[in-house]
C-alpha cells in the first residue's frame, strides 16, 4: 500500500483510533473529530507509537462552544510535550476546541490555526520555542458571559520571538477595541516582521494607521465589505451578504412556503431569462400544482437542477408525483432532482418511467421517501440504467431482507457517491454488498451508517472493496465486536480510503441530516 497521504476519522470511542494504528502508521495528514469527553483518550491512541510521517494533524471537538466555559486544559504540560514529541515531523496543525492542551513548542511547526482557547483562558498561542512558525491565524469570540478580550489581553502574543512569522490573521477575533490602543502592538519587532495581517473587526477603521506605520505589509485582510476597493494592498476576506434578492433575478430561483396558487402567482412558465436551479422549500403543491410544476420546469430546457426537499407536512404523494413526471415528459437538460422527505410509497414504477425521461441525470435524491421493497425493485434497475448518474442519495428507507433483493442489482459504471444509511440493517443486507465494489467501479464515496451493520455484512462490504481503486470515503457503523474493527482494519491497508467516520447512531436522530464526505484536500 502506497503512503496514504490524507486521512480523516470521526470517532465514536478510542478504539476507533487503536483498531486502526497501520492506517494511521502511514499517514501524513490526518484529520481527527471527537468530542470533548473522548478527546485525552483520543491522544492517548496516538501516543501508542511516533508518528514519523505525520506532518498535517487537525484535532477538532464536535460539540466545541465557542462561546462556552473554557476551563482547564485537558493535557497536563507533561502529555502535552510528549504529544508534539510524538509527532516529530509536524508542519501543520489545526486545533478547533477550549482548553485542549498547554501551549505548543515545536521544532519543525510552520502553520498554525487554532479556533477558541485551545490552550486555556486568556492564553496565547505558541508559547514556546516555534522557530519556523510562518502561519498563525487565531479566532475567538467572547467568553460565556459574552465579554469579549481586551487588546492588552493579547500583548504576549505579539511581544514573543518568532522569527520565521510572516502571516498573522486575526480577523476571526472578538477584541473589545482596536489593537491601536496598545502602543506597543505596532512597535513590536513581531509586528514590524510580517507581509499579512488580518485584522479583528474591531480594528478594522485604523486600517490607514496599520498600513502607514507597516511599510513592509503587503497585505492587509479585514473583514469589512465597505474597504472593497479602497487600497491595493486591502484584501476583503468576507463578502457582502447576500440578500437574496440576486437569486431571484439570476439562474437561480428558490419559492418557499408556496401552495398551487403561489405557484401560479410565480408564473414560471413566462419567467425571462434563464432558469438553471429551481428549489421550491416548505410547499404544501397538491397534484394541481405539481402538474403546473412539471410544465414550468418542461418550459424551461436549460434547468438543470430541481429541489423538492423540504415539503411542508408530508409531502407529494404517487398521484402528484405520477401529474408532474406526464406534464415535465423528456428533459434531456436535468442534472440533478432532489426528492427527499416526499412521501411517495407505491411509486416505484412513476420513478422508473420518470428516470427514463431524464438521460442525463447525475444527481438523484430520494432519501425518506417511504419507497419499500417492492418500489425499489422497479426503481432500481431503472437507477442502474442512468448513463451519468454519479451522485444516488436514497438514505432513510427500509433496509429490510426483501429491499435487500432489490439493492444487489444495483450497476452503475459511473456512480461516484452512494448513500444507503438507515436505522437498522437486516442480516440480508450481505448480499447488497456482494461484489459491489466490481457493480460500482467509480465509486468514491459510501455512507452506509445509522445502524449497526451486521458482521456477515460488514464482511461483505470489507471483501468487495479489498483492493477497490476509487474508494477514498466511507462512512460507516460497525456492530462493536473486535472482528468487525479487524474486518474495517484490512479494508482500509488495501484501499485509497482517505477519509473514515465512525460514529454512534445515538448522537443524531438522523444521520442524513449530518452527512459529510468530503475528502480533506492533500497537504
Amino acid at each position: 500500500m502506497t503512503e496514504r497521504p490524507a486521512l480523516t476519522i470521526d470517532v465514536a470511542a478510542a478504539r476507533d483510533i487503536k483498531t486502526l494504528s497501520a492506517a494511521l502508521d502511514d499517514a501524513s495528514t490526518l484529520v481527527v473529530r471527537c468530542t470533548t469527553e473522548r478527546f485525552k483518550r483520543v491522544v492517548t491512541a496516538l501516543l501508542k507509537a511516533p508518528r514519523a510521517r505525520l506532518v498535517d494533524l487537525s484535532l477538532i471537538i464536535s460539540d466545541f462552544d465557542p462561546g462556552g466555559e473554557v476551563g482547564k486544559p485537558a493535557l497536563t504540560t507533561k502529555a502535552t510535550d510528549a504529544l508534539w514529541a510524538a509527532l516529530p515531523a509536524l508542519t501543520r496543525l489545526v486545533l478547533r476546541g477550549h482548553a485542549l492542551c498547554r501551549g505548543i513548542a515545536h521544532p519543525t511547526l510552520e502553520h498554525l490555526d487554532v479556533e477558541g482557547y485551545a490552550f486555556g483562558a486568556g492564553a496565547v498561542p505558541t508559547q514556546g520555542a516555534c522557530p519556523r512558525l510562518r502561519t498563525l491565524r487565531w479566532g475567538f469570540c467572547g467568553d460565556e458571559y459574552g465579554v469579549a478580550l481586551e487588546p492588552v489581553a493579547l500583548e504576549a502574543l505579539w511581544s514573543q520571538s518568532l522569527p520565521a512569522l510572516r502571516t498573522l490573521d486575526l480577523s476571526g477575533a472578538d477584541i473589545d477595541g482596536s489593537l491601536l490602543s496598545e502602543s506597543s502592538f505596532l512597535k513590536a519587532p513581531l509586528i514590524s516582521q510580517l507581509t499579512t495581517l488580518g485584522l479583528p473587526s474591531g480594528t478594522t477603521d485604523d486600517w490607514q494607521a496599520v498600513l502607514g506605520a507597516l511599510p513592509g505589509l503587503a497585505e492587509l485582510r479585514v473583514a469589512s465589505p465597505s474597504l472593497a476597493g479602497r487600497h491595493p494592498k486591502v484584501t476583503v476576506i468576507e463578502p457582502p451578504e447576500d440578500d437574496g434578492a440576486a437569486g431571484a433575478a439570476g439562474e437561480a430561483y428558490e419559492l418557499n412556503n408556496v401552495n398551487d396558487a403561489g405557484l401560479k402567482k410565480a408564473k414560471l412558465i413566462t419567467r425571462a431569462g434563464p432558469l438553471r436551479q429551481l428549489t421550491v422549500s416548505y410547499h404544501s403543491l397538491q397534484v394541481e400544482g405539481a402538474r403546473l410544476l412539471g410544465q414550468s420546469a418542461a418550459a424551461h430546457p436549460e434547468l438543470e437542477a430541481l429541489n423538492l426537499n423540504k415539503p411542508a407536512t408530508r409531502g407529494w404523494r404517487k398521484d402528484a408525483l405520477e401529474a408532474f413526471a406526464v406534464a415535465l415528459g423528456t428533459h434531456p437538460g436535468l442534472k440533478a432532482l432532489h426528492l427527499r422527505k416526499n412521501q411517495l410509497d407505491g411509486a416505484g414504477g412513476i420513478i422508473s418511467g420518470l428516470l427514463a425521461r431524464l438521460p442525463n441525470l447525475e444527481l438523484l435524491e430520494l432519501s425518506q421517501t417511504e419507497l419499500d421493497a417492492n418500489d425499489l425493485r422497479e426503481v432500481i434497475p431503472a437507477i442502474s440504467r442512468l448513463p451519468r448518474l454519479r451522485t444516488l442519495l436514497m438514505g432513510g428507507l427500509e433496509a429490510t431482507e426483501a429491499s435487500a433483493v432489490a439493492w444487489k442489482v444495483l450497476s452503475s459504471a459511473t456512480l461516484q457517491n452512494l448513500e444507503l444509511w438507515t436505522s437498522a440493517f437486516e442480516s440480508g443486507w450481505s448480499s447488497v454488498f456482494h461484489q459491489m465494489g466490481r457493480r460500482l467501479p467509480a465509486l468514491e464515496r459510501l455512507h452506509v451508517d445509522g445502524g449497526h451493520l451486521p458482521t456477515a455484512a460488514t464482511a461483505a462490504l470489507a471483501d468487495a472493496f479489498h483492493g477497490h481503486q476509487r474508494l477514498s470515503a466511507l462512512r460507516i457503523e460497525l456492530a462493536p465486536t473486535t472482528g468487525a474493527y479487524q474486518m474495517l482494519g484490512a479494508l482500509m491497508s488495501s484501499s485509497p480510503i482517505t477519509h473514515l467516520v465512525l460514529e454512534e447512531s445515538s448522537s443524531r436522530s438522523d444521520p442524513g441530516e449530518a452527512r459529510d464526505v468530503t475528502v480533506q484536500g492533500v497537504g
